[in-house]
């Protein structure tokens, strides 16, 4: 039988972030174990029946607890990487279990379309809903004349050159016809919005919160070239005869045809070039370097190329498959996320407190919703207007 203090007591350090390495490996060990179900179910009850809020019916808890069960018995069918190890079903159990047992809400996403969602209780009415990012974009066209995205219908948008333009479904699609001539258009997501875009040679671009892209309405030459800041993922159309290039602040990213992400935003230390699919030549200056699937180069202020190799791909990705996720992340750096996500600003009152984030949220929750998240970590925030105040 699972020893239900010993794993209260680990659950608690593990979401606090106090948990160390061999803790962490007596937990995962305790719920690798076929007979901690029955415990599992048990304190995953208990929790419910203790938690200070009003927010689950009988029949809804039972809902609750029976997706749960059924998440675990699936995923101990399948064999799922080793790295990804805290963040499948197990990781959905710890938090379950410690959030709901604080009365605090979110949302868990059982399978890909039933989540069971749980209602937040908010009990600093200094903490206001701010809505997460939105669809939305600005594109400049070639003439300077701008085009807000986030209010358009689907359909033609505009048209130069022989170049169409059309909005579809939160995408913008571009298709070039012979003869059209090379113009440059820029696509910009201020802060708390996103946007796709389909390019003209049928490349597909992700474009995350507050970054832009600029890039020719039609190829033409050698070469297809585009320059961003931010982050953006992209999913590169094969063209043996033309490499696709992305220029980042001087550095260049060199491809055929692969998927990859580059973060390079103005307030992080470094570039980071990841690469999912393909191969990519990374050049700074006069240095180079070539990355393979899973390997991911890192370019400092003073254009130095270090690789790194067995990247968490999940954690690269999250931003795009709707979570944060961190992963022994300070607190300065989940901050600087989620003001590009939620348009707010943060201040630090006194020393900025030293602490480590693991574990997912959901990208879809309000601003309140994962400010109660992250206290479980002993950090305090009070939100006024648009900006976060943290403290110890």
């Amino acid at each position: 039988m699972l020893q239900e203090k010993e794993f209260n007591e680990l659950i608690s350090r593990y979401i606090s972030g106090e948990i160390s390495s061999s803790e962490k490996a007596r937990l995962l060990d305790l719920l690798d174990r076929d007979e901690s179900l029955d415990s599992l179910d048990l304190l995953l009850r208990d929790n419910l029946a203790k938690a200070e809020n009003n927010f689950a019916t009988e029949a809804q808890t039972e809902k609750f607890i029976n997706a749960i069960n059924l998440k675990i018995n699936t995923s101990q069918k399948s064999q799922e990487p080793k790295v990804i190890k805290m963040f499948g079903w197990k990781k959905l159990v710890v938090a379950a279990s410690l959030i709901l047992a604080v009365g605090v809400g979110t949302t868990f996403f059982i399978n890909d379309d039933q989540p069971v969602q749980t209602q937040v209780v908010t009990t600093d009415e200094t903490i206001k809903d701010i809505s997460p990012a939105i669809p939305g974009a600005i594109l400049t066209l070639a003439d300077g004349s701008q085009i807000l995205l986030d209010s358009l219908g689907n359909g033609q948008i505009a048209q130069q050159s022989n170049t169409t333009i059309s909005n579809r479904d939160g995408k913008l699609i571009y298709n070039s016809q012979k003869g059209a001539a090379t113009v440059y258009n820029t696509m910009s997501t201020p802060k708390a919005q996103r946007y796709n875009l389909q390019l003209a040679d049928g490349t597909k671009v992700w474009l995350n919160a507050s970054s832009s892209i600029k890039f020719p309405t039609a190829f033409s030459g050698a070469s297809r070239q585009v320059s961003i800041t931010g982050e953006a993922y992209f999913e590169v159309s094969p063209d043996k005869s033309r490499p696709f290039i992305v220029d980042v602040g001087g550095m260049q990213v060199e491809v055929l045809g692969t998927h990859f992400n580059v973060n390079s935003y103005n307030d992080e230390e470094v570039i980071r070039t990841t690469l999912l699919e393909g191969s990519v030549v990374v050049t700074q200056n006069i240095k180079s370097k070539k990355l393979y699937p899973g390997q991911q180069a890192v370019v400092n202020t003073i254009g130095d190329i270090n690789l790194e190799k067995n990247v968490n791909l999940s954690q690269v990705m999250s931003w795009k498959n709707g979570l944060f996720y961190f992963e022994n992340s300070s607190l300065q750096e989940v901050m600087r996320d989620i003001s590009r996500w939620y348009d707010v600003d943060v201040v630090y009152k006194g020393d900025v407190p030293e602490r480590n984030f693991e574990g997912e949220i959901q990208r879809n929750l309000k601003l309140s919703e994962v400010l109660r998240i992250l206290e479980l970590n002993k950090v305090k925030f009070k939100l006024e207007g648009r900006t976060v105040f943290i403290s110890n």
